[in-house]
């Protein structure tokens, strides 16, 4: 800070006066002295007297109304200590999402770093740090700075002479409401507790696979099954953060606003008017855009939000007035929903994905009513029923043991942890159809498993690698019969699929108003694909990261974009690699087609998942989709097994290499690994799958 920074600093500081004034005492060694003392927020939002007014924020709540929110590397927020100080321990209360400084002063110029207050990985929410300085150091100002520009905000910061403070009780219970349960469960913590039933999963899975190599006695049977049931029931209520869900909501309210709003409006917004739209709601109601920095969705370009006002007649043109009155008031509802913060935050996103077909039902649903807590909750509920009713299948489907198996893969993922869709809307449907094509083809109904895979595929696209599976039996059964009549075999299915194809097709379009809309999304997907991101799992992702482009050192937080460098590079790294890339693809390819050969079709399908990682660059939750390899369990214990390995390895890669780039690189490894294994153990079994017990 120059000099006439500092001076312009002072003066505004006497211009705010002198709060009330904490001074040491012998008999109160914990008096806190930062405490009422004037604040001065430099390039940042919200009242600065919230930093030091004593009260603590509830822990693990996103940082709203009782915080200063700091816009970038140059904010800051300085405490006026009113006079010389030695400082020997703090307290600082910020959002989870960034690295702070806290810097001591006393002439408001030279300032030094006394205490670097670490980020923690997950949701951006506050949580309260304490420190005993090594030896104490003179302060008249205190500052506190981010460091690398990610939704910093901080709540409250305390200063204590002593260096043995009696620390304040954080406030864990809020009244009236009983969440989050477990404050303390970090997302270390938490990252500990998965790790340990990851861990108890794969010895409980690996007991199962010595018990059918031997006789076990009835009473070791029954404590086997018992350990393994117990152990999917605790990794289902796992799942959603031992039910602290968003920390504490439930509802994910930036999921919840892409799918509601995009579904509802996608015949006036399309795919690329969500953020503008919206943004000429927040102009109308007068929200203050600037400085505000959103995505335009027509390119994902960070763009300055008020340049988005120019689009204002092209939203008016598409609504109808009532359509119009509907869409600001459901604006105005997630607006108020996630606070002026968690808002743009929002739309710095990559807008609504989701295909014309998925919209038809999620579209209905929302346009029953106005927005409202009335309305979402119930909608968030749906994908519980989807999911409690895809266990229920692979249970009847394949057995009790493969529904356990499933039910621990989901809940112990790291890759498609509750953080990421949970608590939204339908994000689980096509999961729920891609079981129920499986378990279709297990039990003879090819006509609906048709139906089920290929409407999996039309509101998801990449289920269509099930599809592949079968076709590439199919394909050898052709060859190997010099003939097309094997082909006969498959025409109930077929026709299940093309009444799918032609029901979800001709609704979308109807809903609609135009058939330019799978145009539209076709469009939307190659340029989507097309902007990297650090969640993506995929055989590209491991084979092109490179060390020196990790995005921490490629961000830049005083550009508009900060990680374009980030993107360009990785992108210029994938194109590098294509060759391997495909070459290995080819290579899975042909393993793929010697392990469906011979197999039926119903493991053809669940093969067929095996694709995802090898041709496709995926966000990492739509692993989910591969709890399907659990149904391999009654054929193939060793799969299984793998399985539980796979689950073991996700949450331990992300302790061992905690950077974005070289964990996403690992867990595609992993990926990778887990497909041609298991697609390996079948084609050298190189025989048809024996009978799945009843």
């Amino acid at each position: 800070m120059n000099p006439r920074t500092a001076a312009l600093l002072i003066a505004s500081v006497a211009a705010t006066g002198c709060g009330p004034r904490a001074m040491p005492s012998d008999g109160e060694p914990s008096i806190d002295v930062a405490h009422g003392r004037p604040v001065v927020v430099l390039g940042g939002r919200g009242e600065g007297r919230v930093l030091t007014d004593g009260r603590l924020a509830t822990e693990g709540t996103f940082p709203r109304g009782h915080s200063v929110a700091l816009d970038g590397v140059r904010s800051a927020a300085i405490v006026d200590l009113g006079g010389a100080r030695r400082v020997g321990a703090l307290l600082l209360q910020a959002s989870t999402s960034d690295v702070y400084f806290v810097e001591s002063s006393t002439d408001a110029v030279s300032w030094r770093v006394v205490w670097r207050v670490p980020g923690v990985p997950g949701r951006p929410v506050l949580r309260t740090w304490t420190t005993v300085l090594p030896r104490a150091v003179p302060a008249r100002w205190l500052r506190v700075r981010a460091t690398t520009s990610r939704s910093a905000a901080v709540s409250e910061l305390q200063a204590y002479e002593t260096s043995t403070p009696v620390w304040p009780l954080l406030n864990t219970a809020p009244p009236g409401s009983p969440l989050p349960l477990w404050p303390a469960l970090s997302p270390s913590r938490l990252a500990a507790v998965y790790e340990a039933l990851a861990a108890l999963l794969m010895l409980v899975v690996a007991w199962g696979l010595l018990a059918r190599r031997s006789t076990p006695r009835p009473r070791e049977e029954r404590v086997r099954r018992g350990a393994f049931f117990t152990l999917a029931f605790v990794s289902l209520m796992a799942w959603p953060y031992l039910f602290n869900f968003h920390f504490p909501r439930f509802v994910h309210a930036s999921e919840m606003f892409h799918y509601y709003m995009g579904a509802k409006y996608l015949p006036e917004l399309g795919y690329t008017r969500l953020y503008a739209c919206t943004l000429v709601v927040d102009a109308e109601d007068g929200v203050d855009l600037t400085d505000r920095v959103v995505r335009d969705l027509r390119d994902n370009r960070r763009v300055p939000a008020a340049s988005q006002l120019e689009r204002s007649a092209e939203c008016h043109a598409r609504f109808t007035a009532r359509r119009w009155e509907a869409f600001r008031h459901d604006t105005a509802f997630f607006r108020n929903a996630m606070g002026e913060h968690g808002w743009f935050r929002a739309r710095d996103d990559h807008g609504f994905n989701a295909t014309p077909a998925w919209a038809v039902l999620g579209g209905l649903l929302a346009g029953l009513t106005p927005a409202s807590w009335a309305q979402v909750v119930p909608l968030a509920l749906l994908d519980l029923a989807l999911l409690a009713g895809l266990f229920i299948m692979i249970g009847r489907g394949f057995g009790a043991e493969a529904a356990a198996l499933a039910a621990g893969y989901f809940g112990l993922n790291f890759l498609s942890q509750f953080g990421w869709t949970g608590g939204s809307l339908l994000r689980y449907d096509w999961l729920f159809l891609l079981v129920a094509g499986v378990v279709a083809l297990r039990t003879e109904r090819p006509a609906l498993a048709g139906f089920a895979l290929a409407s999996s595929t039309l509101l998801r696209v990449f289920p269509v690698c099930a599809f592949l599976g079968l076709g590439l039996k199919a394909l050898a059964e052709v060859v190997q019969g010099r003939s097309l009549r094997p082909l006969l075999r498959y025409r109930r299915f077929a026709a299940g699929s093309l009444a799918a194809g032609v029901l979800l097709l001709s609704t979308s379009v109807l809903q609609n108003g135009r058939a330019r809309i799978w145009t539209e999304f076709a469009e939307n997907t190659t340029k989507h694909m097309a902007t990297e991101s650090v969640n993506y799992v995929g055989l590209p992702i491991f084979l092109g990261y490179d060390p020196a482009s990790r995005i921490e050192i490629m961000t830049d937080p005083l550009l508009p974009d900060l990680v374009a460098a980030w993107r360009e590079r990785v992108a210029d790294s994938e194109q590098r690699v294509r060759g391997a890339h495909w070459a290995a693809t080819a290579a899975f390819l042909l393993l793929l087609t010697m392990a469906v050969r011979r197999a039926s079709d119903w493991t053809a399908a669940t093969l067929g998942v095996g694709l995802m990682p090898i041709l496709l660059k995926l966000s990492g939750y739509y692993y989910s989709g591969w709890l399907v390899y659990a149904v391999l369990w009654p054929v193939s214990a060793g799969s299984g097994l793998a399985l539980a390995v796979f689950v073991w390895a996700t949450n331990v890669i992300p302790q061992v290499w905690p950077g974005a780039d070289e964990m996403y690189a690992w867990l595609s490894l992993a990926a990778v690994i887990l497909a041609a294994g298991i697609t390996g153990a079948f084609a050298w079994r190189g025989r048809a799958d024996r009978p799945i017990p009843e």
